[in-house]
């Protein structure tokens, strides 16, 4: 039995990775928020700052400010500007506020806004400030630094405004020194008081997402878990459950998960009537190997009792190539007994006696070989019975073969379809595809052993063909031998008639002794036919006996092979009894 793993809820590690998305996303925004905060607080003091030094270089008198800047030194305009100066520079909560000038490349602080002159910074000290940052006032613009950490005041940021004659020509730099320290206890303020709310919002959103989804993904995830207990059922062979669960849970959702839905069961159905088939293939293949068994003995069997008729045909060739040789001898005596009697005419009535008893004997001789003749032809009958019996056999064996041969071409094909089905399964068919590579290989054998068996069939039926031509041959031969035995039995008949009547035909003896003569030479030649027509018995009686023998060689082979066909379709049985259909 095949052991499934358990596996990690598909759910849970969506839901998880769901939550931890949602917390990152929260972070981000939450730092994003941080950010803009921070930044709209910089931006707004910016604003202000700039908003500020605009307005406090409006106010200032530009002939007033031009008086000093013809003669930069503590003067009336001096102390009119920066009593000014000092004034917005308290009502603004600025750090500073003064004025500059750019002069041979250096920026100098002209007039500061200070509570009294002493504390003011001297006129004409140079300030540490980059031309970029005052460059666009000089145009008529405002400019502003970042805030930048100063070691004796903290964080701070400075802004610059233009200071405009009447003709709104740029005469001067009007500049703040803004206290920076400020920017981080508002966005420590706005944080404390909007993040709370703002955290409990997105803590909410996440746990109303998070349900939603954990709901959606139950519904939709739940026929991944039924197919899951389905596979887990056929990967242990029991396609009885897996087929029960599908029909208690049918799905109708037409997404992919509802197709692979509809998909596995189709696959599942379709194994289980694969199963159901291939289990009727192997029960039908193993009868048949059964039959071709039996019928196998039985070809061994008809090609020993062949192989016994064959033996005693051979035996009584022999017998008649004896009576032929025999018979020729008695011939040459008749023809001696002629002559004879031509010299001898005294002797005729003792010659008479010689040649009736030879006569007698010869009859004697000719019946006897008639009755072996009846044998021979009634042997070589029986042979082509015997014969024709067997390419009946045959094709009977050829009609078996046909049948396993379309078997095994059927369990390939199911083979195929079961592996191309697994592939389609993926993982979950990987075990059942292994199992159709064993049913293939399987189906692969038994087409192997159905050609060598097509094979010996086919020799069986040729050396049968070539069996049957011989012994018709044969037999046509034996026809022929009756014929002119029965010639010769004639003859003697009536040389048996005339030496009856030679006492009666004496006078006419020499005649017939002359007639004898001629006949003697045709006996001759009849008798050397019969004892050709014998040999060929003999060969063809050999033959006969080899193709016999071969058939019988081939039938253990058969057997052999058919035996194999057998274990074959035994262990394709036992493959698929692993699976409840």
């Amino acid at each position: 039995m095949i052991k499934i793993p358990k596996n990690k809820s598909l759910k849970t590690s969506l839901i998880l990775m769901l939550f931890m998305l949602i917390t990152s996303l929260i972070t981000v925004s939450l730092f994003t928020l941080y950010l803009n905060a921070s930044n709209s607080i910089k931006q707004t003091l910016t604003v202000t700052g700039i908003d500020n030094a605009e307005r406090i270089a409006s106010a200032i008198d530009p002939d007033v400010y031009q008086s000093f800047l013809d003669h930069p030194e503590v003067n009336d305009s001096y102390k009119q500007i920066q009593i000014q100066l000092n004034d917005f520079r308290e009502k603004i909560g600025a750090r500073y506020v003064y004025t500059l000038a750019l002069n041979d490349d250096t920026i100098q602080v002209m007039i500061e806004g200070a509570p009294s002159i002493a504390e003011a910074s001297p006129i004409g000290e140079e300030e540490s400030i980059s031309h970029e940052i005052v460059s666009p006032v000089l145009l008529g613009k405002t400019s502003s630094t970042k805030i930048v950490e100063d070691p004796k005041y903290g964080e701070m940021m400075s802004v610059f405004a233009p200071i405009k004659d009447d003709d709104g020509q740029v005469m001067g730099i009007l500049a703040i020194d803004i206290d920076a320290n400020a920017v981080k206890s508002v966005t420590r303020d706005v944080i404390s008081q909007s993040f709370p709310i703002i955290i409990s919002i997105f803590i909410l959103l996440n746990i109303i997402i998070l349900i939603i989804v954990y709901y959606f993904l139950g519904r939709k995830l739940n026929p991944l878990t039924n197919l899951t207990k389905v596979s887990n059922a056929v990967a242990m062979g029991d396609l009885v459950v897996a087929k029960t669960l599908i029909q208690n849970n049918r799905i109708n959702s037409s997404d992919e998960i509802g197709q692979l839905y509809k998909s596995f069961t189709g696959m599942t159905v379709s194994l289980s009537d694969m199963i159901i088939k291939i289990h009727e293939v192997s029960s039908t293949l193993n009868q048949q190997s059964t039959n071709l068994n039996i019928i196998s003995d039985e070809v061994n069997e008809g090609t020993s009792q062949v192989s016994i008729t064959m033996d005693e045909m051979a035996s009584g060739a022999e017998s008649q190539a004896n009576l032929a040789s025999n018979l020729s001898e008695d011939i040459n005596e008749l023809t001696d007994i002629i002559m004879a009697t031509n010299k001898q005419g005294h002797e005729i009535k003792q010659s008479t006696d010689v040649v009736l008893n030879n006569t007698q004997m010869g009859i004697q001789l000719l019946n006897s070989f008639i009755v072996k003749m009846e044998e021979i032809h009634s042997i070589v009958s029986q042979s082509v019975i015997e014969v024709q019996t067997l390419e009946s056999q045959n094709s009977e064996v050829e009609t078996l073969v046909t049948l396993i041969r379309s078997i095994s071409e059927q369990t390939n094909l199911l083979a195929l379809n079961a592996a191309i089905e697994a592939a389609r399964a993926g993982e979950h068919g990987r075990g059942f595809a292994v199992v159709a590579s064993e049913v293939r290989k399987l189906s692969e054998q038994v087409s192997d052993s159905v050609n060598g068996i097509t094979s010996i069939v086919s020799n069986i039926h040729n050396s049968s063909d070539n069996m049957v031509k011989v012994l018709n041959v044969g037999l046509e031969l034996v026809d022929e031998g009756r014929v002119n035995i029965l010639k010769t039995e004639d003859a003697f008949q009536d040389i048996s008639q005339v030496i009856s009547n030679m006492y009666e035909l004496v006078n006419s003896m020499a005649t017939h002794l002359v007639l004898m003569s001629n006949k003697e030479g045709q006996f001759k030649v009849s008798f050397e036919e019969v004892a050709t027509i014998s040999e060929e018995n003999a060969a063809g009686i050999e033959e006969v006996s080899a193709s016999a023998q071969q058939i019988s060689a081939s039938s253990d082979v058969m057997k052999h092979l058919v035996s194999d066909l057998s274990d074959a379709s035994q262990k394709l049985k036992e493959m698929i009894s692993t699976y409840k259909v």
